[in-house]
């Protein structure tokens, strides 16, 4: 048996030449023992369609990643095109200075009014008022320093709430309803197991800190209005607890009684 030239089969492997058609050429029994020699070795893979690029990825891959970025930036540029011209088709917007005798606010900051009372979003209701995409939040707050413009944001508020039948007092309630709620009014527990209260055996006050009711595969669930934060809302706003920055001279008080306490 002749005895095989390792060294012509590298340069086979190394330019290409499939390993089966090598191991046939050289009379080598099996494919796989020449790729065992080449990993072994540290023979140069040769560069095929599939195989990595300088780059680090399969050359196909990187073909296709090219194709799918050239046809990001067409659509981009198609709607950019698009965009263009419905803003050069579309009416001219008045100026944000001709404001009217009306209320003393020109088309766009009337329309920016009625969208932030909805939304409370500026960036939304800047868009919406017909201001450039581009620069909706710098324009929203801009407007947002404008006292007219701000005391007409309160007269839309103050308007829905009174078309809603909403008051103050009414939003405090319903605070209270959920931050004062308590279970033992809604079901009874021991150690027979859970009883829930009938519909219809539940307070207006009780029933409002329900927001779930549902039958699940281990029985019913309740699921009541976040107590917490609402309490923190009530407290927030009776003042027994500042707002975040703000001190309480309630809070104060109680450290007091508490040190003369422990004292």
């Amino acid at each position: 048996m002749a005895e095989i030239n390792w060294l012509e089969v590298r340069a086979g492997y190394e330019a290409g030449i499939p390993v089966r058609k090598l191991a046939a050429e050289f009379g080598i029994g099996s494919a796989g023992t020449i790729s065992k020699r080449a990993d072994r070795e540290g023979w140069a893979k040769p560069l095929r369609p599939g195989d990595l690029t300088g780059t680090g990825k399969p050359l196909l891959t990187e073909k296709r990643e090219r194709a799918k970025k050239a046809k990001q930036r067409k659509r981009k540029q198609e709607t950019a095109e698009r965009v263009s011209k419905a803003v050069s088709d579309a009416p001219p917007q008045p100026d944000d200075d001709d404001a009217d005798d009306r209320d003393g606010l020109s088309e766009r900051e009337r329309r920016f009014v009625l969208h932030y009372a909805c939304t409370g979003n500026g960036a939304v209701a800047a868009r919406r008022a017909g201001y450039p995409f581009g620069s909706a939040k710098k324009r929203a707050a801009e407007l947002m320093q404008r006292p007219r413009v701000l005391e007409a944001i309160e007269e839309q508020r103050a308007e829905r709430m009174a078309r809603l039948g909403i008051s103050a007092d009414r939003v405090v309630e319903e605070l209270a309803r959920v931050g004062l709620a308590s279970m033992a009014s809604i079901a009874k527990w021991s150690d027979q197991g859970v009883e829930l209260n009938a519909s219809d055996d539940l307070s207006p006050d009780d029933a409002a800190a329900i927001v779930e009711v549902s039958e699940t595969k281990d029985g019913v669930k309740v699921k009541l209005a976040p107590k917490l934060q609402a309490l923190k809302l009530l407290a927030e706003h009776t003042g027994v607890i500042g707002k975040r920055g703000e001190k309480s001279n309630n809070q104060v008080v109680i450290n007091v009684v508490e040190r003369g306490k422990r004292g």
